[in-house]
This record gives structure tokens, C-alpha cells and sequence, in this order.
């Protein structure tokens, strides 16, 4: 696949660590890139370093990643590349020491639901969503419409 101008990528997560890298990585390869991520200020302060196109998404709600990839394909065109960098969790430990009791508290099952959700299920809705765009895309040289990574 190219990548130049004729390129549209979403990338969730994009504010920072792997996907604000990925983003960077698209971007200085020419590619139109949308960042998708809760954090309005370094989602913001991302695009406004690569030339991209911030947008509020919420993984965990199936209308706000609808709406994202809308406003996404609206700007930049349908993407060829999506790239999963996005995770929810409330609690990044299975046992985390409670400094105020002075003992080890796990974290609760629903905590971790949550982080299941964010990591299984918004994969789901993220590829799903963006094989159906793909699709509607004519074929590359080597037969494929676009890319879908997980990470």
C-alpha cells in the first residue's frame, strides 16, 4: 500500500504512547491521519503537530466510534488503514497496596469487565466498522482494500 496523501488512516488511542506514535508515523509519511481518543487536550495538541484531525471517541459506545469514523471519512475520505492502539481500564493492576490502609486491595471484577470491554469488544466495533468502509473501496494492486491493525 502507498503511502502518501492518498492515504486516510484512523488511529484510536492517537493522543499518546503507541498510538500518538503511530499517528506521527503515518502523518510524516504523508498519510491524512485521524486521531480518535478521549483526551480532548493532547488528542488536540497532537493534530496540531501533525496536521491530522482530532476527534472525541469514546471506544466503549458504539455511537460515538460511528460518529467518529463519520467525521473522520468526512474529512479525510474513507481510510485504507486502521490502527487499534485504544484501551480502557479504571485500574491498571489485578492487586494494587493501599498506601491510606496499609494493605493490598484487588481490584474489583467490574473493574476489570470494563478494561474487557475496552480491549475485546471496541476491537470488534473498530474493525468492524472500518472492513465495512474498506470494502466499499476498489482494490489495491495487491488485491487488498485497506489494512486493519490490532495492538
Amino acid at each position: 500500500m502507498k503511502l502518501d496523501s492518498s492515504t486516510a488512516a484512523v488511529v484510536t488511542g492517537g493522543a499518546s504512547g503507541l498510538g500518538r506514535a503511530t499517528a506521527e508515523a503515518l502523518a510524516a509519511a504523508g498519510v491524512k491521519v485521524a486521531v480518535f481518543d478521549i483526551n480532548d487536550a493532547l488528542g488536540e495538541e497532537v493534530v496540531k503537530s501533525i496536521g491530522g484531525l482530532f476527534v472525541h471517541v469514546d471506544i466503549t459506545d458504539e455511537q460515538s466510534v460511528l460518529d467518529g469514523f463519520a467525521k473522520a471519512r468526512a474529512a479525510h475520505g474513507q481510510e485504507r488503514i486502521a490502527v487499534h492502539c485504544a484501551m480502557t481500564s479504571r485500574r491498571g493492576k489485578t492487586l494494587a497496596y493501599d498506601k491510606e490502609t496499609g494493605k493490598f486491595r484487588r481490584t474489583p471484577t467490574e473493574d476489570y469487565a470494563y478494561g474487557v470491554a475496552g480491549i475485546l469488544t471496541a476491537s470488534y466495533r473498530i474493525g468492524s466498522i472500518a472492513a465495512e468502509g474498506m470494502a466499499t473501496l476498489p482494490e489495491l494492486e495487491d488485491g487488498e482494500r485497506g489494512a486493519i491493525v490490532f495492538t
